[in-house]
């Protein structure tokens, strides 16, 4: 029972975490290629 909850607590978060990674990722890529075409 134990580790059921453990699944239904992990599992969401580590999509969650795993959503904002590749969100915070994607827009320091834009914000870097704004700043770039801006500079060139």
């Amino acid at each position: 029972m134990k580790r059921l909850l453990m699944w239904a607590v992990g599992v969401p978060f580590l999509v969650i975490s795993m959503v904002m990674v590749s969100f915070s990722d994607g827009l320091s890529t834009q914000v870097a290629s704004l700043s770039w075409a801006q500079r060139h």
